[in-house]
């Protein structure tokens, strides 16, 4: 039930059978949680409110799991501990080569927009254990060889310098609008008028001589 307006994070539901996205479920749902409890001021009450808060929006799953930890009872109502428990439960170490290989292995699909491209690829990112000062460099080596469009892989490389991310990024964004506009705007483009009888446009039919349709074409307009 939602608490001043704010709804609580739905019950966190692990239904997967992969490490890497049983991982990203939840520590997303984790962060949901918190930024939940910082809304409501809930994360200023007692320790053992907090632990309370967080089995009930976890549901039945979550509860039959917080039984099987071996917890000390004072453990049990410290919620920096409790939450460790949960994170060490769904997400266990996972194959960082493995978690690389998907990432550098991500290419853009066929109508993938730039942005939702973008979005995976953070995405795979937060499991490839990469160090801060390689991210950004990781992230942007990925876009420049997996974007679909050759035409914007040529512009990244004629930026001048070393772009950095952010540079890539938003010359990547700028193509993608580019490409919307003249899309759109070809639809409003009205093809040369003709005259439905004849076929000829307006400049080449001779409303007076044409023969198909008693001297007199008929345009489509």
């Amino acid at each position: 039930m939602a608490e001043g307006g704010l709804r609580p994070p739905g019950n966190f539901i692990n239904s997967s059978t992969n490490p890497s996205e049983t991982s990203r479920n939840w520590a997303k749902w984790l962060e949901q949680y918190d930024f939940y409890m910082i809304a409501t001021e809930k994360a200023g009450k007692s320790q053992e409110i907090q632990v309370a808060t967080l089995l009930t929006l976890l549901g039945a799953q979550g509860q039959e799991i917080f039984r099987t930890f071996s917890l000390t009872n004072a453990e049990r109502k410290n919620i920096e501990t409790v939450k460790k428990a949960f994170t060490d439960h769904f997400a266990p170490q996972v194959k960082m080569v493995y978690e690389r290989f998907k990432f550098h292995s991500r290419i853009q699909r066929p109508d993938e927009t730039f942005e939702d491209f973008l979005t995976a690829l953070r995405t795979l990112i937060t499991t490839c254990n990469f160090h801060d000062d390689e991210q950004d460099n990781a992230l942007m080596d990925r876009i420049v060889a997996g974007i679909s469009s050759q035409q914007v892989r040529e512009d990244i490389f004629n930026l001048p310098g070393n772009p950095d991310l952010d540079q890539v990024i938003q010359l990547c964004r700028r193509s993608e609008a580019t490409r919307q506009y003249l899309s759109d705007i070809s639809k409003y483009t009205s093809p040369a008028s003709k005259c439905c009888e004849c076929g000829y446009t307006r400049e080449k039919c001779r409303r007076s001589k044409c023969i198909k349709k008693n001297q007199r074409s008929i345009l489509q307009e």
